[in-house]
């Protein structure tokens, strides 16, 4: 939320916006979040479902600490 109120005063003049433009830019925002909320849902469904068996809960484990180890070596290299 604080991430587009930010961004909204460098993409929308706001002294130039009247009731209908807010209503439009609400509704517009509603429908973009949740179309990405609907999405991070089935993903996380799909996920659910691929998680179910053991050894793809450990290959999901070993993948993520290999990437943030990978993360960790780049942060120190700099």
């Amino acid at each position: 939320m604080v991430f587009y109120l930010a961004l909204l005063p460098t993409i929308v003049d706001l002294n130039h916006v009247g009731a209908a433009a807010w209503i439009e830019l609400t509704a517009i925002m509603f429908m973009v979040l949740a179309a990405v909320d609907i999405a991070w849902a089935l993903l996380a469904v799909r996920a659910r479902r691929l998680l179910t068996s053991r050894k793809a809960v450990k290959i999901a484990n070993r993948s993520s600490a290999a990437m943030m180890a990978g993360a960790a070596a780049v942060i120190a290299a700099h």
